[in-house]
């Protein structure tokens, strides 16, 4: 029932994704056609690489792998696909399903000099990092290859198809060169300013009584969505007491 759930919920996303990456063109134009038209492409190679990728450890096809190659592809095309052409498109879906793949298996040897062994890790569970759901290897990696996938494959050609950025040059494909450490300082800029303004938001809602972001030890060994819903009868079953 939860895999059902996970390919219900992602299939409603990438539905409303199109709206939203094909909205971003303020018209209905041909700019904004290509830029559904290279969402379903990039979000579609992801998923399937993903997928094909923990086949090879599993051995079975997996549906919330797929789901989340989508969601990886999906993410890479919203800075993307209204300035690439749709075979860059299927590139990029190749590429960040594999990058952001290999991100959430990425592991860290740490050698013991006390007991003389090596032991290895998942960085993210050596640096402490919650991400039970890989948000990291498909937001943070996916945005980051969409927007560096405008420098290598950014284009006028698309670029001018909503009739209003036609002299807006593209990357590599225009012979414009500059453009990579241009979306190089697009990366830097985004991530530096989303972790300075998530950590103030987190450490403030953090401070507010009963609004604490790590739940109790009850919480974490009962499960997340348990807790919640017996929070919530709880409210509710107070609630009536008091009106009687």
């Amino acid at each position: 029932m939860q895999v059902s759930m996970v390919g219900l919920g992602t299939f409603i996303l990438w539905f409303g994704w199109l709206g939203f990456n094909g909205g971003s063109a303020f018209g209905a134009n041909l700019r904004a056609v290509m830029a559904v038209w290279n969402s379903m492409i990039a979000a579609a190679f992801a998923g399937m690489t993903w997928c094909l990728l923990d086949y090879r450890i599993g051995r079975k096809f997996s549906m919330v792998g797929f789901c989340s190659g989508t969601v990886a592809g999906l993410v890479a095309a919203t800075p993307s696909s209204g300035y690439i052409p749709p075979w860059a498109s299927l590139v990029l879906g190749v590429v960040v399903g594999f990058v952001s793949n290999f991100s959430t298996k990425c592991k860290l040897f740490v050698y013991i000099t006390e007991y003389n062994t090596e032991q290895c890790f998942l960085v993210k569970s050596y640096l402490r990092v919650d991400d039970a759901l890989d948000l990291g290897a498909e937001h943070a990696i996916g945005g980051m290859i969409g927007l560096l996938a405008n420098a290598f494959f950014g284009t006028s050609a698309i670029i001018s198809l909503d009739n209003v950025n036609t002299s807006t040059l593209g990357g590599f494909l225009d012979s414009n060169w500059k453009q990579l450490y241009i979306q190089f300082s697009y990366i830097c800029a985004t991530t530096a300013y989303t972790f300075v303004v998530t950590a103030l938001i987190a450490k403030t809602i953090d401070m507010i009584p009963g609004l604490h972001l790590r739940s109790s030890e009850e919480g974490e060994s009962l499960g997340m969505d348990e807790m919640e819903v017996c929070r919530f009868i709880g409210f509710i079953i107070q609630s009536v007491m008091a009106v009687r």
